[in-house]
């Protein structure tokens, strides 16, 4: 898995431990089976415009985006075996429940992705 940092507009750090699955394995498997997310940390799905919560243990905040990377849907607190969706969206960021709120991540905002070494 490649380590990102996520940043908002204004430069300012959203989080910094956010990992991109390389392998379909990594993808399928993404955030199943975690009991907790680090309070900056999370994952990004390259090319996808849902998620499913089947068979995760903790609710998760996700960020839909577009493919300039502004934020086309939120959705807060996704319970376990729940899915969630966007037509407009190119990718996806999983956070910790109560994540957005706490970054003040809003509709329309550009987020950039950097992978880190």
């Amino acid at each position: 898995m490649k380590r990102s940092v996520v940043v908002g507009e204004n430069g300012r750090l959203i989080a910094d431990s956010v990992w991109t699955p390389t392998s379909f394995l990594q993808r399928a498997k993404g955030l199943l089976g975690r009991t907790e997310l680090g309070v900056k940390e999370g994952m990004f799905f390259k090319d996808c415009a849902s998620i499913h919560m089947f068979g995760m243990k903790i609710p998760l905040d996700i960020v839909f985006l577009n493919e300039e990377y502004e934020v086309v849907k939120v959705v807060e607190s996704l319970q376990p075996y729940r899915m969630a969706a966007s037509k407009n969206a190119k990718h996806v960021i999983e956070f910790k429940d109560g994540f957005v709120k706490s970054q003040n991540i809003v509709f329309g905002e550009k987020l950039v992705v950097e992978e880190v070494e």
